[in-house]
């Protein structure tokens, strides 16, 4: 992506230069005035103190992610032709349409937090162990 200018990024963003310059600054960026080109590189080290000072960690990756499925599908049943009493003349019953919904609902999890789940519990598991050992 071409470099922009410190003006057009604060366009872009919609704040003003002056906020966009004391951010920067903030961010342990060399002073820009408006119309200093600003590059991708820069731009990326702003959003990651950005994101810190607003509580947002990169590493703070979601653990699990739910996924909602929902298939909607027709059967169609025959109609029973013994309990429906045909007078003479008259067609067959039709057969009936049902709507059949299912629903699935999954969860994955990320394996680096499970192995992590896993390691605190051998480790709480160990400790008691040794402290038994020892008394």
């Amino acid at each position: 992506m071409a470099d922009v200018t410190v003006k057009e990024f604060a366009d872009v963003v919609g704040i003003s230069v002056e906020r966009l310059q004391s951010q920067l600054n903030d961010a342990g960026l060399p002073q820009k005035n408006a119309g200093d080109p600003i590059s991708d590189t820069e731009k990326s080290q702003l959003l990651a103190y950005l994101r810190r000072i607003h509580g947002r960690d990169d590493a703070a990756e979601p653990t699990k992610i739910t996924l909602r499925r929902k298939t909607v599908s027709a059967l169609t049943v025959p109609a029973d032709r013994t309990r429906t009493r045909l007078r003479v003349g008259t067609k067959a019953p039709a057969a009936k349409t049902v709507a059949v919904e299912v629903r699935k609902k999954r969860t994955y999890v990320k394996r680096t937090a499970v192995q992590e789940e896993e390691a605190q519990k051998r480790a709480a598991e160990e400790a008691a162990e040794q402290e038994r050992r020892d008394a």
